[in-house]
């Protein structure tokens, strides 16, 4: 038992150098944050947001098209999405979703990408919260999931 435990110790390091071809071949873990403020009349609400976006891209999952004589290519990776949002001013206190999709990217030359991604999730907010909820309005958002 100790030997097999001696040798995937002394393998892991062969595991973990592995070389990545590209970014589009690691895994990626990226944190947004930002700050959103209601403009134009979608709503009569004055909603102030403040979300914060955790998302996890996978490796490439299959390979579109590759240029055989240089590094671009149009892959498939997957994006997961934790989301969480603050909201400072509007009739909820927050917002918490989870989201996936497949993401399709063109990588050029010099390793940037541009990207197209379609997809879904789900999310709970507390639909009768927060200090603009007042007489009717504290009803009509509806549900909380």
């Amino acid at each position: 038992m100790k030997a097999i435990f001696l040798a995937g110790l002394l393998a892991s390091p062969c595991v973990a150098a592995r070389i990545s071809e590209g970014p589009w071949d690691t895994w990626e873990l990226t944190a947004e944050t930002g700050y959103l403020k209601n403009v134009g009349s979608n709503t009569e609400i004055d909603y102030e947001i403040i979300p914060t976006i955790l998302t996890l891209r996978s490796p490439v999952i299959f390979t579109l098209w590759e240029d055989k004589n240089g590094p671009e290519r149009l892959v498939v990776r997957n994006r997961f999405s934790a989301l969480f949002e603050t909201i400072i001013a509007g009739p909820e206190d927050y917002y918490i979703g989870l989201s996936g999709a497949p993401s399709i990217e063109y990588w050029f030359t010099n390793e940037t990408s541009a990207f197209f991604s379609i997809g879904g999730g789900f999310g709970w907010t507390n639909s009768a919260g927060g200090p603009e909820a007042k007489g009717d309005n504290r009803e009509a958002l509806g549900q909380d999931f």
